[in-house]
């Protein structure tokens, strides 16, 4: 369950002509970006069948250990293979040398079909896989990382029969003040919007910019309307900000639509989530916008 916040709660107001603080959410994003590409939030739940990324365990740890993509039956058998290679070199060097290097020692010199190694700081290789995720401007992960993560949110439904929600966001008036006040107010915008959005989401959740104004937010196991509140909190915290905070010297009227589409327990296709979340968002900006509208016709 979503923990209620006070629109604006932790949010410093702003002479005019100041640059408006930003609200802080409570984990940054760069922190789960961070966990998620190294696979460690994968593998610290491998223990639960039910988890995400706990039927894919062996897949997991190679890609931790060696970023390599294998499937998990590939996965499986190459760790059966290092596990007994590891064996061989403790007996051979008296000495046990851990899994990691049996692992880079078996895939570089045994079967080196498998990787081509390449030596690079472990700083800069997950600063680079950061990047290829993250979108630079908001800090939310990008749309290439959102449409993977929808077809595995929509799969994992699928697999244990559980629910799971996507909300579709923009802002309303965002064309006309980046065409009125120019790229510049429109890039403080969007910061500001992808940190409004981070304040009210779980570590589980996926926020992302989708394109443009568009953001979206995929919501692991929540019915539809425990998803429409999430969003209304979003909706009415763009509105007070906005409201209450000068962008560049300018205040600006703001505010958000959003449109929400849940996957049924038992599952349906990501394609036809991201339709019916699509299809209440494009009903929320024919009715005026500043308002959340729910597949089945919910509005808040």
């Amino acid at each position: 369950m979503h923990e209620r916040e006070t629109p604006g709660e932790g949010l410093q107001r702003t002479e005019a002509g100041q640059e408006p603080e930003l609200p802080v959410p409570a984990a940054p994003l760069s922190e789960q970006i961070a966990k998620r590409v190294s696979g460690e939030s994968a593998v610290a739940s491998s223990g639960d069948g039910n988890a995400a990324g706990g039927d894919r365990y062996f897949s997991n740890r190679v890609r931790q250990l060696a970023h390599l993509d294998l499937s998990e039956s590939e996965a499986e058998e190459l760790w059966s293979k290092v596990v007994q290679h590891r064996r061989t070199l403790q007996r051979q060097l008296g000495r046990d040398v851990g899994q990691r290097v049996a692992l880079m020692d078996y895939i570089t010199n045994l079967r080196p079909r498998v990787i081509e190694p390449q030596i690079i700081e472990k700083s800069t290789l997950q600063a680079i896989e950061q990047r290829a995720v993250a979108d630079a401007l908001t800090g939310l992960f990008n749309r290439h990382y959102f449409e993977t993560e929808l077809l595995r949110e929509a799969q994992r439904c699928s697999r244990y029969g559980v629910c799971s929600s996507l909300l579709l966001m923009d802002l309303d008036q965002f064309k006309e003040v980046n065409d009125t006040y120019g790229h510049r107010v429109g890039d403080h915008v969007l910061q500001a919007m992808g940190v409004l959005i981070l304040k009210h989401v779980r570590a589980a959740d996926v926020p992302c910019r989708y394109g443009g104004d568009e953001f979206a937010v995929i919501l692991p196991d929540t019915p539809q309307a425990d998803a429409m509140v999430v969003a209304q909190r979003i909706c009415t915290d763009v509105a007070w900000w906005f409201g209450q905070n000068p962008v560049c010297g300018t205040r600006l009227k703001m505010t958000a639509s959003g449109g929400v589409g849940t996957l049924p327990a038992g599952g349906a296709s990501h394609e036809a989530l991201f339709r019916a979340a699509d299809a209440a968002l494009y009903e929320a900006k024919k009715a005026g916008g500043g308002i959340i509208v729910g597949a089945a016709g919910n509005v808040m």
